[in-house]
């Protein structure tokens, strides 16, 4: 079936369904991340391919002795055991004398540059963030009692031995955090008021007792995954170690949930009533706030829930920037079938009935809506990986309905000619 759009004839198509490429993640784990997804994620723990160690070690690229250095300038070094004999971390013969403390950098990526690009390139691969923690250990020590985590762990061994000793979890997964309420500041806990674990905690014998056991000795470039909740044990022997944990800081549907009530709000006055006055001095009573949250909660009937992750992937795009950047209009090149082009930045390919669309973060055409008769076409350009790649590559379209959606789509500052940057502003 055909169609004209804007004078582009294409051919209608199903969405496309094939998998993303992570060639990022692919290469750090030196296995399909596709795989690892389909069968550990979030399931059982994981020992990647050593082959893949030298590699691993050489893209994360930063000496840990130099991050400790730095963090402590600024304040960031954590003393874990400032009890223990010996240097302090950062200190003439630390961290190699036996017994003594051991330190963390949360945030290690902060003071090593090619480690902040790597969790950069991860986190727009993988649309959750990744932020890389430093521990460094002496021998025959340990940094932290045993615990589990909020947030699912990559570990990658950078120096020294380590060993591990890692417990399933057969409860529902902890989170690191939940969204704050209007009266609370950015400092986050990990427990409510009743002390209900949300992310990271100690772990008593009797919650891994007859649990399934993981045991690891971890040497350099060695890499293995821990899912959030799974607790963990662990310690150095007869060398000090220090390793890199990569976290995965989900964004969770309790995001979206919570973007479908803010929406509502927009339509339902009621929902952005206050509580009674003195609320929290004598609450209401028990009825008449079960009647009300019950009334409240209909109003959600009405709320589309795609519309709310539509929210949460523009969020999402526009993290960290305080103004969007600036993607001036330029002219449309007359392009080839064989023409080289690149994605610019970050789009997301969002579908909805009847339509497709790109999003990016800008200060203009933010976001481009076309029939789904551009499915195949507009998912390619937003998940290309390496981002760049001929015109002719663009699929489910004729050589000239291509070229022209690949003119428009510079147009409008979602890509430009590999090499040459962006065209000519517009007068």
């Amino acid at each position: 079936m055909s169609r004209a759009v804007g004078g582009v004839a294409t051919t209608l198509v199903e969405p496309a369904s094939e998998t993303l490429p992570f060639p990022v993640l692919d290469a750090l784990l030196g296995a399909s991340s596709s795989e690892f997804f389909a069968t550990d994620w979030q399931r059982s723990v994981r020992v990647f391919p050593s082959e893949g160690a030298a590699y691993r070690l050489a893209t994360a690229n930063f000496d840990f002795r130099t991050v400790v250095a730095e963090a402590a300038k600024a304040g960031k070094l954590e003393n874990l055991g400032k009890d223990r004999p010996g240097p302090r971390p950062g200190e003439l013969g630390w961290p190699e004398t036996p017994k003594g403390p051991s330190a963390r950098v949360v945030r290690a990526q902060s003071f090593a540059p090619d480690l902040a690009a790597l969790c950069e390139r991860l986190s727009a691969e993988l649309s959750h963030r990744i932020s890389a923690n430093l521990y460094v250990a002496p021998p025959h020590s340990r940094g932290l009692d045993r615990h589990q985590d909020g947030h699912d762990v990559l570990i990658l061994q950078v120096e020294g031995r380590k060993r591990w000793k890692v417990w399933s979890n057969d409860a529902p997964p902890p989170l690191d955090s939940l969204p704050p309420l209007t009266f609370e500041g950015g400092k986050r806990t990990r427990r409510d008021y009743r002390g209900t674990p949300f992310g990271g905690r100690s772990v008593k014998e009797a919650e891994i007792a007859g649990k399934r056991a993981w045991s690891f000795d971890l040497a350099p470039g060695e890499m293995i995954y821990v899912p959030r909740g799974f607790a963990h044990d662990v310690w150095t022997e007869e060398s000090h170690s220090a390793h890199l944990t990569f976290g995965f800081h989900l964004v969770s549907w309790v995001d979206v949930l919570m973007t479908v009530v803010s929406q509502a709000s927009r339509r339902h006055g009621e929902l952005r009533e206050g509580l009674p006055i003195g609320f929290a001095r004598a609450a209401p009573a028990v009825g008449e706030v079960r009647q009300r949250t019950r009334q409240l909660l209909a109003l959600l009937n009405d709320s589309d829930g795609a519309e709310a992750l539509e929210e949460v992937i523009g969020r999402w795009l526009h993290r960290d920037l305080e103004m969007p950047p600036q993607n001036p209009k330029v002219s449309a090149p007359k392009l080839v079938d064989s023409q080289r082009l690149r994605r610019i930045a970050s789009a997301a390919f969002v579908t909805r009935p009847g339509s497709v669309g790109l999003f990016r973060a800008s200060d203009r055409a933010a976001e481009i809506w076309l029939p789904t008769a551009f499915a195949k076409a507009l998912r390619y350009v937003a998940t290309v990986e390496p981002p760049e790649f001929e015109v002719r590559d663009v699929p489910g379209m004729s050589a000239s309905s291509r070229t022209r959606l690949c003119e428009m789509l510079i147009v409008e500052g979602y890509l430009e000619v590999a090499g040459e940057g962006v065209s000519e502003v517009r007068s």
